[in-house]
Parts: structure tokens; C-alpha cells; sequence
């Protein structure tokens, strides 16, 4: 298991690119993550869902990856 300490609430979505190499988790704190999944690491950290938490993760078929997030409210990152 992964730890959780770069979400403060649970994590509501999860999606990974084609390739395997990546895990994008969105979180009830309105939070999205890129962790590098081999190493088990983030790689990076996003804000900006500010009206409500993710509902909705999809990541595009092919490089460079390009995430999309929509939260609670309609809102699109």
C-alpha cells in the first residue's frame, strides 16, 4: 500500500496512464496527485478544484499524457 500523506482525505478517484508508468489519485481534499508508480513516489501535486472535491479522473491514450479532472460542482481541470 501506498502512503497517503500527500492527500489529507481519502482518495475518491484513481486512473493510470496506458503505459503503467503513472497512477493519478484525486482526493475528497481536492487534491490531485501524479506518483511515479515503480518507485512509489508523487512526482507532483496539483490544486485548484476549489468549489468541490473529484469526482471524475481521465487521462488521454497517448504522450504526452494530458489528465482531466472534474469535481463536485461541474468544475474542469
Amino acid at each position: 500500500a501506498w502512503p497517503q500523506s500527500h492527500q489529507k482525505q481519502e482518495i475518491r478517484q484513481l486512473a493510470f496512464t496506458p503505459d503503467g508508468e503513472y497512477a493519478i489519485s484525486a482526493g475528497r481534499d481536492r487534491t490531485i496527485c501524479v506518483w511515479n508508480v515503480k518507485e512509489g513516489r508523487v512526482v507532483t501535486r496539483f490544486t485548484g478544484h476549489e468549489q468541490g472535491f473529484v469526482t471524475a479522473l481521465a487521462v488521454s491514450p497517448v504522450e504526452p499524457y494530458l489528465v482531466l479532472s472534474g469535481d463536485y460542482y461541474g468544475g474542469l481541470h
